[in-house]
């Protein structure tokens, strides 16, 4: 797929916009399709998400390595599915699945939630289950990397506070409940994030898109 990806940038074939819906968006999702070869299982999968949150089928997509077989990501741009897996045999080193659910209305409801839980915000916190300093890892608390972030119309569950539970509205179940279900059904992590709409989910992806555009056509080894 990143060898695809590759000619297509050098033949010019594609603009980013259409390299972004092409491999992103429309293409089959590569973990679903190439490695275990069940597609019914990724229906299942943002179904799953979808009943909990009460959201749209169509407002969950598969992101990162697992849709496109190669990550976009700084600092791994290139690297194949399960790369540093298939180097370690490490388990933690198998690539996440990682889901992107867009949907605005949803955005709105847990960003008024944490307000509330947070008391305006004012509530600090600097670590987590993911970080143990993030001062010590961005040079500021995880609170403001978390609130960049949210700035961004982008819900990021690895910044938020070790004792926040998303609810919904819709149910009184953890939607982290249903993410162990399937990290254990798929055997490797499985994670989120929630996007405000249309237009931070696209502009993220494309920044990244950009910059892997503009490597390749620079002929720097990935």
């Amino acid at each position: 797929m990143f060898n695809e990806f590759k000619s297509e940038v050098m033949e010019k074939a594609l603009d980013e916009e259409q390299l972004f819906q092409k491999y992103f968006i429309d293409n089959q999702t590569y973990f679903f399709h190439n490695e275990i070869n069940d597609i019914n299982l990724e229906y299942d999968l943002k179904k799953s998400f979808a009943g909990i949150l009460g959201i749209h089928v169509n407002d969950i997509y598969i992101v990162g390595s697992g849709k496109t077989g190669f990550s976009i990501k700084p600092k791994c741009r290139g690297r194949e599915f399960d790369g540093a897996f298939n180097r370690s045999k490490k388990l933690k080193d198998r690539s996440d699945i990682d889901i992107a659910i867009v949907n605005s209305d949803l955005f709105d409801f847990v960003q008024e939630n944490i307000y509330d839980w947070s008391s305006a915000f004012k509530d600090d916190w600097d670590k987590n289950k993911y970080y143990k300093s993030g001062t010590e890892i961005f040079g500021v608390s995880l609170k403001y990397k978390f609130l960049e972030y949210l700035s961004k119309g982008w819900y990021r569950p690895d910044f938020a506070p070790n004792d926040y539970q998303l609810e919904t509205n819709e149910s009184d179940s953890n939607i982290n409940q249903i993410k162990k279900v399937w990290s254990k059904k798929l055997n490797r992590n499985v994670a989120f994030a929630i996007y405000k709409n249309w237009h931070f989910f696209k502009k993220y992806q494309m920044e990244n898109i950009s910059t892997l555009k503009i490597e390749i056509e620079s002929g720097i080894n990935l």
